[in-house]
């Protein structure tokens, strides 16, 4: 009896681990089902639903292919926004008003000096002024006398002589204030110190060097450059295009800037400049394009690769870059067949720019294809595969 009572309860005891152990087994199965979306055995690949809304597609539609020039160049300054700024005269310089970096308007002081030349220039400013004065009334006067016969014509003939050369010193002395940057409004209400000198900015922009200390004597030497001030909203691009490539670039047309600091983002412009000549070793020609710069993001001397649309060709099926995975020879898209199944399609691509590619083969207009999110299912692929 006690052996058939140890005979059933280890029957019990093997019974009861096999139903824990097809439990265990059953769990897992429904874990691995929930989680991991499986390729179907057709070569469809079918998502969850939540994975599925991080997949972003669009129809593939007729359009005609760009063909895209790339070329490496440079970001330089655009010249005709940039002013190096010396002094028109001699003198001590009491006052520095901006610092290296910072932002100035058109008509800003830079630096105050302190000139015996501008001192000179106003005082014989002041002179001739009063000298025109005088002679415009001698000569009014004598214009009255010789109506009254009171005078000889040869008197009131000297009268406008004299009147003339007051003219002529008043013009000179006047030009002379001018040259020297002073506004014309400020010639009747001058500076109560008048050996000051406002050294001021030419045009809108950012101090890009400074090269003056407080103390420091300037000269009237074009070639000390005290200052320099740029636009930056604005810059210039300059490359090398390949003489068998020049026929497909003209001026004003439209160019992509991208850097390697940004490399998500691209810089629009156009050409305004094509050389004349060919570089007999590198049979190259320069062209320069004036690109746009919100944020002042490229920055003078960063490399840059320039591309250049060189205009369409026939009419097919373009997709964005983004849409096109690598693998080996061979080059593929993922096509959206409903919102959660999608299969690798194998495409052969014509002409590409930096943004599309021409479709030969492959895909036809109307059909979905994944153009965010398909490193998901290339992942999914590989791990099926």
């Amino acid at each position: 009896m006690k052996r058939t009572q140890r005979i059933l309860f280890s029957s019990f005891v093997l019974s009861f681990f096999l139903v824990l152990t097809a439990c265990d087994r059953s769990s897992q199965g429904t874990v691995i089902t929930a989680a991991a979306p499986a390729e179907k055995p057709d070569g469809q690949i079918r998502l969850e639903a939540a994975a599925a809304k991080t997949i972003h597609t669009d129809l593939v539609g007729v359009k005609p292919a760009k063909t895209e020039i790339a070329i490496s160049g440079k970001v330089q300054y655009d010249e005709d926004r940039l002013s190096r700024i010396s002094s028109p005269i001699v003198g001590r310089t009491v006052e520095i008003k901006v610092k290296l970096g910072e932002q100035v308007a058109k008509g800003d002081i830079l630096m105050t000096i302190d000139s015996a030349d501008i001192n000179s220039a106003y005082a014989d400013y002041f002179r001739a002024r009063s000298d025109l004065a005088f002679s415009q009334k001698a000569l009014d006067l004598a214009k009255d006398l010789y109506e009254s016969k009171a005078i000889a014509r040869k008197d009131l003939q000297q009268a406008n002589n004299e009147y003339m050369k007051a003219e002529t010193e008043f013009n000179r002395s006047k030009s002379r204030l001018l040259s020297l940057h002073v506004q014309e409004k400020e010639l009747d209400h001058p500076p109560a110190v008048q050996s000051r000198f406002y050294l001021k900015s030419p045009l809108s922009g950012t101090i890009i060097e400074k090269n003056v200390t407080l103390g420091q004597t300037v000269g009237s030497d074009p070639a000390q450059n005290l200052f320099t001030v740029a636009d930056l909203s604005t810059v210039a691009v300059v490359g090398e295009i390949f003489e068998k490539d020049i026929s497909e670039v003209e001026l004003d047309q439209e160019i992509s800037i991208t850097v390697d600091a940004y490399p998500d983002l691209i810089f629009h412009g156009k050409i305004d400049y094509i050389g004349d000549l060919v570089d007999p070793v590198t049979r190259t020609i320069k062209i320069r394009g004036k690109v746009k710069n919100p944020g002042r993001k490229l920055k003078p001397e960063m490399f840059a690769r320039i591309s250049i649309e060189a205009g369409d060709q026939e009419e097919g099926i373009s997709i964005p870059q983004s849409a096109l995975f690598n693998e080996g020879k061979e080059q593929f898209v993922f096509v959206a067949l409903s919102d959660q199944t999608f299969r690798r399609s194998n495409v052969t691509l014509g002409a590409q720019s930096s943004r599309e590619a021409h479709v030969v083969t492959g895909l036809k207009a109307g059909d979905r294809i994944v153009t965010e999110g398909g490193l998901l299912l290339k992942s999914m692929a590989e791990s099926n595969s």
